[in-house]
Protein backbone atom coordinates (compact mmCIF):
# COMPACT_ATOMS: atom_id res chain seq x y z
CA UNK A 1 0.00 0.00 0.00
CA UNK A 2 2.94 2.38 1.26
CA UNK A 3 5.13 1.52 -2.15
CA UNK A 4 1.65 2.35 -4.56
CA UNK A 5 0.79 5.73 -2.80
CA UNK A 6 4.80 6.33 -3.48
CA UNK A 7 4.29 5.44 -6.91
CA UNK A 8 1.51 8.08 -7.61
CA UNK A 9 3.32 11.37 -5.96
CA UNK A 10 5.31 12.67 -9.15
CA UNK A 11 1.97 12.47 -10.73
CA UNK A 12 0.97 14.28 -8.19
CA UNK A 13 3.74 16.34 -7.70
CA UNK A 14 3.23 17.18 -11.70
CA UNK A 15 -0.21 18.26 -10.97
CA UNK A 16 0.89 20.69 -8.69
CA UNK A 17 3.67 22.09 -10.88
CA UNK A 18 1.06 22.68 -13.42
CA UNK A 19 -1.26 24.20 -11.21
CA UNK A 20 1.80 26.63 -10.20
CA UNK A 21 2.94 27.17 -14.16
CA UNK A 22 -1.34 28.09 -14.74
CA UNK A 23 -1.12 30.56 -11.54
CA UNK A 24 2.09 32.10 -12.91
CA UNK A 25 0.83 33.06 -16.24
CA UNK A 26 -2.61 34.18 -15.09
CA UNK A 27 -0.59 36.88 -12.97
CA UNK A 28 0.95 37.92 -15.85
CA UNK A 29 -1.48 38.50 -18.34
CA UNK A 30 -3.48 39.88 -15.62
CA UNK A 31 -0.72 41.76 -14.72
CA UNK A 32 -0.79 43.26 -18.24
CA UNK A 33 -4.51 44.08 -18.42
CA UNK A 34 -3.86 46.17 -14.96
CA UNK A 35 -0.93 47.68 -16.41
CA UNK A 36 -2.41 48.77 -19.57
CA UNK A 37 -6.29 48.73 -18.94
CA UNK A 38 -8.88 51.49 -19.44
CA UNK A 39 -9.23 53.87 -16.72
CA UNK A 40 -12.39 54.55 -14.74
CA UNK A 41 -14.39 56.85 -16.75
CA UNK A 42 -15.07 60.83 -15.52
CA UNK A 43 -17.51 62.80 -17.69
CA UNK A 44 -16.17 65.95 -15.98
CA UNK A 45 -12.65 65.03 -17.88
CA UNK A 46 -14.62 64.27 -21.47
CA UNK A 47 -13.14 66.79 -24.50
CA UNK A 48 -13.90 67.36 -27.83
CA UNK A 49 -11.64 66.84 -31.39
CA UNK A 50 -12.38 68.68 -34.18
CA UNK A 51 -10.31 68.83 -37.40
CA UNK A 52 -7.08 70.86 -36.67
CA UNK A 53 -7.15 69.92 -33.05
CA UNK A 54 -4.53 67.75 -31.27
CA UNK A 55 -5.42 65.66 -28.51
CA UNK A 56 -2.34 63.43 -27.23
CA UNK A 57 -1.94 60.74 -24.43
CA UNK A 58 1.96 59.60 -23.03
CA UNK A 59 2.24 56.39 -21.72
CA UNK A 60 4.54 53.28 -21.25
CA UNK A 61 3.92 49.96 -22.80
CA UNK A 62 3.70 47.08 -20.96
CA UNK A 63 4.38 44.36 -23.33
CA UNK A 64 5.77 43.89 -26.45
CA UNK A 65 4.36 43.91 -29.78
CA UNK A 66 2.66 47.57 -29.70
CA UNK A 67 -0.06 47.50 -32.37
CA UNK A 68 -2.71 49.75 -31.77
CA UNK A 69 -4.76 52.17 -29.41
CA UNK A 70 -8.32 51.46 -28.36
CA UNK A 71 -10.09 55.04 -27.35
CA UNK A 72 -13.30 55.20 -25.45
CA UNK A 73 -15.25 57.37 -27.40
CA UNK A 74 -19.23 58.94 -27.60
CA UNK A 75 -20.50 56.69 -30.71
CA UNK A 76 -24.29 58.34 -30.32
CA UNK A 77 -22.92 61.33 -32.48
CA UNK A 78 -20.37 60.21 -34.92
CA UNK A 79 -18.44 61.95 -37.37
CA UNK A 80 -17.98 61.51 -40.99
CA UNK A 81 -14.05 61.82 -40.74
CA UNK A 82 -11.00 59.46 -39.88
CA UNK A 83 -9.67 59.45 -36.36
CA UNK A 84 -5.94 59.00 -36.78
CA UNK A 85 -3.26 57.90 -34.31
CA UNK A 86 0.30 59.22 -34.66
CA UNK A 87 2.59 57.16 -32.17
CA UNK A 88 5.69 59.01 -31.11
CA UNK A 89 8.55 57.79 -29.40
CA UNK A 90 9.84 59.27 -26.01
CA UNK A 91 7.03 61.91 -25.76
CA UNK A 92 5.62 64.66 -27.84
CA UNK A 93 8.54 65.89 -30.47
CA UNK A 94 9.80 62.26 -30.41
CA UNK A 95 10.69 60.82 -33.54
CA UNK A 96 7.12 59.44 -34.97
CA UNK A 97 7.55 55.49 -35.30
CA UNK A 98 3.62 54.58 -36.32
CA UNK A 99 0.22 55.78 -37.77
CA UNK A 100 -3.10 54.08 -38.16
CA UNK A 101 -6.33 55.37 -38.77
CA UNK A 102 -9.80 54.49 -38.89
CA UNK A 103 -13.67 55.85 -39.13
CA UNK A 104 -16.40 55.68 -36.53
CA UNK A 105 -18.22 53.83 -39.05
CA UNK A 106 -16.15 50.62 -39.22
CA UNK A 107 -13.61 51.23 -36.23
CA UNK A 108 -16.23 51.71 -33.05
CA UNK A 109 -17.59 48.80 -31.19
CA UNK A 110 -19.27 49.23 -27.80
CA UNK A 111 -17.92 52.64 -27.73
CA UNK A 112 -14.26 51.35 -28.02
CA UNK A 113 -12.46 53.28 -31.44
CA UNK A 114 -9.96 50.67 -32.90
CA UNK A 115 -6.63 52.17 -34.39
CA UNK A 116 -4.46 49.39 -35.35
CA UNK A 117 -1.03 50.49 -36.39
CA UNK A 118 2.55 48.53 -37.76
CA UNK A 119 3.40 46.38 -34.22
CA UNK A 120 6.66 47.86 -32.42
CA UNK A 121 7.87 44.11 -31.54
CA UNK A 122 10.26 45.67 -28.94
CA UNK A 123 7.93 48.10 -27.33
CA UNK A 124 7.86 46.14 -23.66
CA UNK A 125 8.79 49.19 -20.92
CA UNK A 126 9.62 52.12 -23.83
CA UNK A 127 7.44 55.11 -23.34
CA UNK A 128 5.01 56.75 -25.98
CA UNK A 129 3.19 59.77 -27.22
CA UNK A 130 0.30 58.92 -29.22
CA UNK A 131 -0.96 62.09 -30.87
CA UNK A 132 -4.85 61.65 -31.88
CA UNK A 133 -6.37 63.93 -34.30
CA UNK A 134 -9.63 64.28 -36.92
CA UNK A 135 -9.24 64.45 -40.74
CA UNK A 136 -11.47 64.41 -43.60
CA UNK A 137 -14.41 66.05 -41.36
CA UNK A 138 -17.22 68.14 -42.36
CA UNK A 139 -17.56 71.42 -41.17
CA UNK A 140 -18.82 71.41 -37.64
CA UNK A 141 -18.41 68.32 -36.86
CA UNK A 142 -16.54 67.10 -33.79
CA UNK A 143 -15.41 64.01 -32.03
CA UNK A 144 -16.22 63.28 -27.98
CA UNK A 145 -13.38 61.66 -26.58
CA UNK A 146 -13.72 60.04 -22.98
CA UNK A 147 -11.59 61.53 -20.47
CA UNK A 148 -10.45 60.34 -17.07
CA UNK A 149 -8.98 62.20 -13.45
CA UNK A 150 -5.44 62.52 -13.34
CA UNK A 151 -4.63 59.58 -11.23
CA UNK A 152 -6.39 57.12 -13.10
CA UNK A 153 -3.01 56.33 -15.18
CA UNK A 154 0.11 56.49 -13.06
CA UNK A 155 2.47 56.39 -16.62
CA UNK A 156 1.47 59.16 -18.55
CA UNK A 157 -0.73 62.34 -19.33
CA UNK A 158 -3.33 63.89 -21.78
CA UNK A 159 -2.23 66.52 -23.49
CA UNK A 160 -3.83 69.41 -25.70
CA UNK A 161 -2.33 71.31 -28.25
CA UNK A 162 1.19 69.71 -27.17
CA UNK A 163 0.59 70.76 -23.47
CA UNK A 164 0.23 68.51 -20.83
CA UNK A 165 -2.83 68.72 -19.34
CA UNK A 166 -4.05 67.50 -15.35
CA UNK A 167 -6.25 64.13 -17.12
CA UNK A 168 -6.13 61.56 -18.71
CA UNK A 169 -7.52 59.78 -21.98
CA UNK A 170 -9.58 56.55 -21.82
CA UNK A 171 -7.17 54.25 -23.50
CA UNK A 172 -6.54 50.69 -23.66
CA UNK A 173 -3.12 49.58 -26.08
CA UNK A 174 -3.75 47.06 -28.41
CA UNK A 175 -1.11 43.74 -28.03
CA UNK A 176 0.08 41.06 -30.86
CA UNK A 177 -0.16 37.93 -29.22
CA UNK A 178 3.29 36.89 -30.55
CA UNK A 179 4.42 39.41 -28.01
CA UNK A 180 3.65 37.75 -24.66
CA UNK A 181 5.42 34.74 -25.88
CA UNK A 182 8.05 36.83 -26.61
CA UNK A 183 8.08 38.56 -23.29
CA UNK A 184 7.95 34.96 -21.56
CA UNK A 185 10.64 33.98 -23.60
CA UNK A 186 12.67 37.17 -22.38
CA UNK A 187 11.45 37.02 -18.82
CA UNK A 188 12.94 33.09 -19.11
CA UNK A 189 16.44 34.17 -20.23
CA UNK A 190 16.78 37.04 -17.74
CA UNK A 191 15.75 34.88 -14.89
CA UNK A 192 18.34 31.74 -16.26
CA UNK A 193 21.18 34.86 -16.43
CA UNK A 194 20.25 36.27 -12.68
CA UNK A 195 19.63 33.27 -10.89
CA UNK A 196 23.29 32.07 -12.56
CA UNK A 197 24.88 35.12 -11.46
CA UNK A 198 23.77 34.70 -8.20
CA UNK A 199 24.67 31.43 -7.99
CA UNK A 200 27.87 32.04 -8.87
CA UNK A 201 28.52 35.32 -7.00
CA UNK A 202 27.48 33.71 -3.55
CA UNK A 203 26.93 29.70 -4.27
CA UNK A 204 31.01 29.40 -4.76
CA UNK A 205 31.89 31.04 -1.91
CA UNK A 206 29.41 29.53 0.21
CA UNK A 207 30.43 26.52 -1.25
CA UNK A 208 33.62 26.99 -0.12
CA UNK A 209 32.96 27.50 3.09
CA UNK A 210 30.77 24.65 3.56
CA UNK A 211 33.82 22.54 2.72
CA UNK A 212 35.85 23.90 5.20
CA UNK A 213 33.33 23.78 7.76
CA UNK A 214 30.75 21.16 7.14
CA UNK A 215 32.06 18.98 4.05
CA UNK A 216 29.28 16.70 4.54
CA UNK A 217 26.91 18.76 3.46
CA UNK A 218 28.61 18.74 -0.39
CA UNK A 219 28.44 15.19 -0.51
CA UNK A 220 24.13 15.70 -0.87
CA UNK A 221 24.03 17.80 -4.24
CA UNK A 222 20.55 19.11 -4.04
CA UNK A 223 21.56 20.33 -0.43
CA UNK A 224 24.27 21.95 -1.69
CA UNK A 225 22.58 24.00 -3.76
CA UNK A 226 20.71 25.12 -1.57
CA UNK A 227 22.28 26.23 1.20
CA UNK A 228 25.65 27.42 -0.24
CA UNK A 229 24.45 30.11 -1.17
CA UNK A 230 22.52 31.31 1.92
CA UNK A 231 25.98 30.23 3.17
CA UNK A 232 27.31 33.28 1.13
CA UNK A 233 24.98 35.38 1.34
CA UNK A 234 25.43 34.50 5.23
CA UNK A 235 28.98 35.50 5.36
CA UNK A 236 28.96 38.81 3.08
CA UNK A 237 28.14 41.25 6.21
CA UNK A 238 31.79 40.04 8.15
CA UNK A 239 33.38 40.59 4.64
CA UNK A 240 32.33 43.86 4.30
CA UNK A 241 33.04 44.40 7.90
CA UNK A 242 36.72 43.03 7.62
CA UNK A 243 37.41 44.87 4.05
CA UNK A 244 36.70 47.65 6.44
CA UNK A 245 38.97 46.96 9.44
CA UNK A 246 42.07 46.56 6.86
CA UNK A 247 41.27 48.82 4.51
CA UNK A 248 40.84 46.63 1.81
CA UNK A 249 38.67 48.12 -1.04
CA UNK A 250 35.97 45.91 -2.09
CA UNK A 251 35.98 46.53 -5.56
CA UNK A 252 35.03 44.46 -8.90
CA UNK A 253 38.62 42.67 -8.96
CA UNK A 254 38.10 41.89 -5.01
CA UNK A 255 34.86 39.91 -6.01
CA UNK A 256 36.37 38.11 -9.16
CA UNK A 257 39.52 37.48 -6.51
CA UNK A 258 37.16 35.99 -3.93
CA UNK A 259 35.44 33.43 -6.59
CA UNK A 260 39.23 32.68 -7.81
CA UNK A 261 40.14 31.82 -4.09
CA UNK A 262 36.99 29.83 -3.50
CA UNK A 263 37.28 28.08 -6.56
CA UNK A 264 40.81 26.61 -5.57
CA UNK A 265 39.67 25.93 -1.92
CA UNK A 266 36.60 24.12 -3.22
CA UNK A 267 38.97 22.32 -5.65
CA UNK A 268 41.46 21.43 -2.47
CA UNK A 269 38.98 19.89 -0.54
CA UNK A 270 37.56 17.73 -2.97
CA UNK A 271 39.28 14.67 -1.89
CA UNK A 272 38.34 14.69 1.38
CA UNK A 273 34.16 15.25 0.55
CA UNK A 274 35.01 12.34 -1.98
CA UNK A 275 36.22 10.45 1.12
CA UNK A 276 32.70 10.80 2.87
CA UNK A 277 29.91 8.36 2.83
CA UNK A 278 27.46 9.73 0.17
CA UNK A 279 23.87 9.62 1.26
CA UNK A 280 21.37 7.31 -1.28
CA UNK A 281 20.63 9.44 -4.68
CA UNK A 282 16.53 9.68 -4.94
CA UNK A 283 14.70 8.86 -8.21
CA UNK A 284 15.97 10.56 -11.30
CA UNK A 285 12.14 11.65 -11.34
CA UNK A 286 12.36 13.56 -8.35
CA UNK A 287 15.55 15.61 -9.68
CA UNK A 288 13.45 16.66 -13.14
CA UNK A 289 10.80 18.11 -10.53
CA UNK A 290 13.31 19.99 -8.36
CA UNK A 291 14.88 21.90 -11.30
CA UNK A 292 11.17 22.07 -13.13
CA UNK A 293 10.04 23.67 -9.68
CA UNK A 294 12.90 25.97 -8.85
CA UNK A 295 12.96 27.08 -12.28
CA UNK A 296 8.96 27.90 -11.91
CA UNK A 297 9.08 29.78 -9.16
CA UNK A 298 12.10 31.46 -10.25
CA UNK A 299 9.77 32.85 -13.10
CA UNK A 300 7.40 34.04 -10.87
CA UNK A 301 9.48 35.50 -8.48
CA UNK A 302 11.27 37.59 -11.23
CA UNK A 303 7.94 38.06 -13.46
CA UNK A 304 6.42 39.96 -10.49
CA UNK A 305 8.65 42.53 -10.88
CA UNK A 306 9.27 42.92 -14.21
CA UNK A 307 7.28 46.21 -15.01
CA UNK A 308 9.02 48.06 -12.08
CA UNK A 309 11.57 50.70 -12.91
CA UNK A 310 12.36 50.63 -9.09
CA UNK A 311 11.81 50.10 -5.82
CA UNK A 312 8.56 51.35 -3.85
CA UNK A 313 8.08 52.97 -0.40
CA UNK A 314 10.69 54.46 1.69
CA UNK A 315 12.10 51.30 3.11
CA UNK A 316 13.60 49.75 -0.26
CA UNK A 317 14.62 53.37 -1.37
CA UNK A 318 16.71 53.91 1.67
CA UNK A 319 18.31 50.53 0.71
CA UNK A 320 18.75 50.94 -2.76
CA UNK A 321 20.86 54.26 -1.78
CA UNK A 322 22.91 52.31 0.70
CA UNK A 323 23.47 50.06 -1.71
CA UNK A 324 24.85 52.80 -4.50
CA UNK A 325 26.86 54.35 -1.73
CA UNK A 326 28.39 51.11 -0.69
CA UNK A 327 29.20 50.65 -4.38
CA UNK A 328 30.83 53.71 -4.71
CA UNK A 329 32.95 53.53 -2.08
CA UNK A 330 33.88 49.99 -2.73
CA UNK A 331 32.80 49.12 0.76
CA UNK A 332 31.30 50.42 4.31
CA UNK A 333 31.25 54.37 4.32
CA UNK A 334 30.91 57.23 6.36
CA UNK A 335 29.18 60.20 4.34
CA UNK A 336 25.75 59.93 2.84
CA UNK A 337 26.70 62.31 0.11
CA UNK A 338 25.15 63.67 -2.24
CA UNK A 339 22.12 61.92 -1.35
CA UNK A 340 21.74 62.97 1.83
CA UNK A 341 23.41 65.58 4.64
CA UNK A 342 24.71 62.62 7.11
CA UNK A 343 27.96 61.23 8.31
CA UNK A 344 27.42 57.75 9.95
CA UNK A 345 26.47 54.46 9.19
CA UNK A 346 24.74 52.91 12.22
CA UNK A 347 21.85 51.02 10.09
CA UNK A 348 21.77 47.37 9.20
CA UNK A 349 23.64 46.97 5.72
CA UNK A 350 23.29 43.04 5.40
CA UNK A 351 20.26 43.17 2.40
CA UNK A 352 21.81 46.66 1.07
CA UNK A 353 25.89 44.72 1.11
CA UNK A 354 24.35 42.00 -1.09
CA UNK A 355 22.89 44.26 -3.46
CA UNK A 356 25.99 46.51 -3.48
CA UNK A 357 27.98 42.99 -4.42
CA UNK A 358 25.57 42.11 -7.28
CA UNK A 359 25.94 45.45 -8.96
CA UNK A 360 29.89 44.84 -8.81
CA UNK A 361 29.40 41.28 -10.47
CA UNK A 362 27.90 41.63 -14.05
CA UNK A 363 25.47 43.44 -14.05
CA UNK A 364 23.78 46.23 -16.23
CA UNK A 365 21.23 47.87 -14.05
CA UNK A 366 21.28 50.52 -10.91
CA UNK A 367 21.37 50.20 -7.57
CA UNK A 368 17.20 50.81 -7.98
CA UNK A 369 16.90 47.97 -10.08
CA UNK A 370 19.31 45.54 -8.70
CA UNK A 371 17.40 46.28 -4.92
CA UNK A 372 14.45 44.50 -6.76
CA UNK A 373 16.53 41.72 -8.03
CA UNK A 374 17.96 40.80 -4.80
CA UNK A 375 14.83 40.92 -2.43
CA UNK A 376 13.45 38.51 -4.92
CA UNK A 377 16.06 36.46 -4.77
CA UNK A 378 16.06 36.04 -1.66
CA UNK A 379 12.74 35.40 -1.35
CA UNK A 380 13.86 32.63 -3.72
CA UNK A 381 16.21 31.77 -1.49
CA UNK A 382 14.38 31.72 2.05
CA UNK A 383 11.91 29.01 -0.12
CA UNK A 384 14.26 26.74 -1.51
CA UNK A 385 16.13 26.38 2.09
CA UNK A 386 13.49 24.82 2.70
CA UNK A 387 14.26 21.47 0.84
CA UNK A 388 16.97 19.93 2.61
CA UNK A 389 15.11 20.41 6.08
CA UNK A 390 12.09 19.05 5.09
CA UNK A 391 14.19 16.24 3.09
CA UNK A 392 15.68 15.49 6.22
CA UNK A 393 12.99 15.83 8.21
CA UNK A 394 10.57 13.76 6.24
CA UNK A 395 12.67 10.92 5.49
CA UNK A 396 13.30 11.82 1.25
CA UNK A 397 13.02 14.04 -1.29
CA UNK A 398 9.63 13.91 -1.91
CA UNK A 399 9.05 16.03 1.20
CA UNK A 400 11.64 18.60 0.49
CA UNK A 401 9.18 18.84 -3.24
CA UNK A 402 6.53 19.17 -0.98
CA UNK A 403 7.84 21.88 1.24
CA UNK A 404 8.87 24.03 -1.74
CA UNK A 405 5.49 23.80 -3.58
CA UNK A 406 3.65 24.42 -0.07
CA UNK A 407 6.05 27.52 0.51
CA UNK A 408 6.13 28.45 -3.45
CA UNK A 409 2.28 28.69 -3.56
CA UNK A 410 1.52 30.76 -1.04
Amino acid sequence: MVHQRRRHLPFILLSLVALLVSQMLSKELLAHRALGGQPTAEAAFDLRLSEGERIGQSFVARQSALGGIELLVDWREPPNGLIVVTLYEGGPGGPQVAQGWNSFEQGVNEGALRVEFRPRFFSNGVRYYAEVTLENAQVGESALLRGAGPLSYRDGTRYAAGVPQDAQLRFMPIYRPTGLLFDLLVLVGRTLWHVGRYLLLFGLPGAALLAWLAPALLREPRAALMLAPVAGLAALPLLYVAADLVALPLSPLTFLLILVGAALLLWRRLPTIRALPAPPAPPLTSDALLVTLLLLLALSRFAAIAGLEGPSWGDAIQHAVISQRLDEADGLFESWAPYAPYRTQTTHFAFSAATAAGLSFLSSGDAARETLLMGQWLNLLAIAALYPLAARAGGGAWAGLGALLVAGLR
